[in-house]
């Protein structure tokens, strides 16, 4: 059996081509982290009942669609409002990473770079890739995250205190206009 080890997975790649394949693996972890918290914020605006049950999931636009359409459960007046923009921040970048993920590379012997190829056939389009800007995708990414993990806390946990008395949503402003940022274990 073989070791399995960065170095001995390295082996026979190309100068860049082993900080690309990371920056795109931090991609990948980063988008699938974004797109099981739109589950569970789904979940808690239109489902009653345990996650798994949903029948939203799977599907990253059925996703943001049920986001995106009005509560059917109670949550504090505004706060669906204010979740708007983090999920247009999410569409953009997870339709960003689609573009990674399922495009086809090349590497330009060249000009000793790895290439996108996107469009048509008949019209490629061929877009330099740099590991640093994949990176940075994976960074936003980890902020959408965090915002969507800020914005359920505060709501839901404003949602508790609508119980008992009015609804108060100037915490929930104040969180997502500073970008809150949790660290989740």
């Amino acid at each position: 059996m073989t070791e399995f080890s960065l170095s001995r997975m390295a082996d026979g790649m190309v100068d860049g081509e082993a900080e690309l394949v990371f920056a795109l693996g931090l991609t990948v972890r980063a988008a699938a982290a974004v797109e099981y918290t739109l589950h569970e914020v789904a979940v808690r605006l239109h489902h009653d009942g345990p996650a798994y049950g949903y029948q939203g999931k799977g599907y990253v636009s059925k996703l943001i669609t049920a986001c995106r359409s009005e509560a059917t459960l109670p949550i504090p007046a505004g706060s669906q409002r204010l979740l708007q923009p983090i999920i247009d921040e999410a569409e953009r970048l997870l339709e960003q990473r689609n573009g990674y993920v399922h495009g086809r590379w090349a590497f330009d012997a060249d000009r000793h770079v790895f290439v996108r190829v996107r469009g048509k056939a008949e019209h490629p389009e061929i877009e330099v890739m740099e590991a640093e800007e994949v990176h940075a995708l994976a960074v936003a990414l980890e902020k959408v995250e965090q915002q969507l993990i800020a914005w359920e806390a505060s709501t839901f946990d404003e949602a508790r205190k609508c119980l008992s008395g009015p609804c108060v949503t100037s915490d929930l402003r104040e969180h997502i206009a500073a970008g809150l940022v949790l660290r989740v274990p």
